[in-house]
């Protein structure tokens, strides 16, 4: 429930107007889960950005941004965006966006690919 301060009726004969109150129900979602005013939620990269690293889109409760993901990421690692979680009571702050990234994985490979990883595997070997 939120309060909002000299919002509601006015007074009776003049006097100051009253409070709202506002009572918000917060419906259950697929895609985040919650903890206080902070959101959290999976995102599948494809293997070559965790490797190399690049950028992703993602669309965030407050629109769309650019997810930037260092080279080497490991899967379970946790990005955290700062400042695109849940607005708080005064609106004027944010709860924190925290991203647990998954590596997708091909299930088919062209024979260019499948030649490519077969040389760096190899390469892998020799270090």
């Amino acid at each position: 429930m939120l309060r909002v301060t000299g919002s509601g009726n006015a007074g009776k004969r003049g006097g100051k107007a009253g409070d709202l109150f506002v009572t918000v129900k917060i419906m259950p979602s697929r895609e985040y889960r919650r903890s206080g005013f902070d959101l959290y939620r999976s995102l599948d990269i494809p293997y070559t950005t965790a490797v190399l690293g690049g950028n992703i889109p993602l669309a965030t409760l407050h629109g769309e941004i650019t997810l930037k993901i260092p080279p080497a990421t490991q899967g379970g690692t946790t990005l955290k965006v700062k400042a695109y979680g849940v607005p708080q009571h005064d609106l004027k702050r944010r709860g924190d966006l925290f991203i647990e990234i998954g590596i997708l994985v091909p299930d088919r490979l062209t024979l260019k690919q499948r030649k490519l990883l077969q040389e760096l595997s190899d390469e892998d070997r020799r270090s």
